[in-house]
């Protein structure tokens, strides 16, 4: 297993095209000589020991000429990396993937990575970031899984998030996220994973929610939502996990229910629902 820090004459092996340092006890911060290497493809750092602050080398444009704009993967998740996330990241237009998740980063998500639109993958869970989701992300066109949750986001959904066609996974779990689910995210028509749990979300589940079927996990609890629940989450037929506990939910639970033969979870503790569970329902939850 690889210790110490990563050398600043790294930078000097100009032909490099991927770097694998992963799951080693790396230590120290990344060198801002790592922002010279413009044939780097790949770089995976997660799993060591890392500190300080993402170089702005990595995405920076010195004069005429980008460094690391060929860079397609930059994982560096579970270290102890702190500071912001640079905007000049989003000058590194070939980005695919970018792992950011379970460190100590701190600050605002920069409107810059909507220049992204390459970008298929973004987690930056168990982070400090704070401030809103920048409605510029709906830039990043090509994305297909969003996980920012367990930080300390505010501020209202983004409607252009769910403009995004290719999101199959959004997760926004543990945040301090507000206001309404956006109509839009009945346009996301590739969601299969869908939570945005333990928020301050508030209003009625859109009825746009039945265009989903391809949706496999909702879970929307421990929010403010409230109202009925809408008829077109029957819609819904690939689900598999449902689960609305602990918000402000009433009335009677939709008769559609019964058409989703794929539920194994239903959680709809801690609400204020009446009536009774129709016994239609009941083949759909058992074995």
């Amino acid at each position: 297993m690889l210790s110490g820090e990563i050398p600043p004459d790294l930078g000097n092996c100009s032909g490099l095209v991927d770097v694998y340092l992963y799951e080693n006890s790396l230590s120290g911060s990344l060198p801002p000589e790592l922002g010279k290497l413009q044939k780097l493809v790949k770089m995976l750092l997660w799993q060591n020991n890392l500190v300080g602050t993402i170089p702005e080398e990595i995405g920076s444009i010195p004069g005429s000429f980008g460094n690391l704009t060929q860079l397609e993967e930059l994982m560096i998740s579970n270290n102890n990396i702190s500071g912001s996330i640079p905007p000049v990241l989003s000058n590194a237009t070939n980005l695919l993937q970018l792992q950011v998740d379970t460190n100590q980063i701190s600050g605002s998500i920069p409107q810059e990575l909507g220049m992204l639109t390459e970008l298929t993958v973004f987690f930056a869970w168990e982070n400090k970031l704070e401030g809103s989701i920048p409605s510029a992300l709906a830039g990043c066109r090509s994305l297909q899984a969003l996980d920012l949750s367990h930080n300390s986001l505010t501020g209202s959904l983004p409607p252009g998030l769910f403009q995004l066609q290719n999101i199959t996974k959004l997760l926004l779990i543990s945040n301090g996220i507000s206001g309404p689910i956006p109509r839009e995210v009945g346009n996301c028509s590739s969601l299969i994973r869908l939570r945005i749990v333990d928020n301050k979300i508030s209003g009625r589940i859109p009825n746009e929610i039945g265009h989903l079927d391809n949706l496999s996990f909702l879970d929307l609890s421990n929010n403010n939502l409230n109202g009925s629940v809408p008829d077109e989450v029957g819609n819904c037929t690939e689900l598999q996990m449902l689960n609305l506990s602990n918000n402000t939910f009433g009335d009677t639970l939709p008769g559609s229910l019964s058409s989703l033969n794929k539920l194994q979870v239903m959680e709809f503790s801690g609400n204020r629902f009446v009536g009774q569970i129709f016994s239609k329902l009941w083949p759909t939850l058992l074995p």
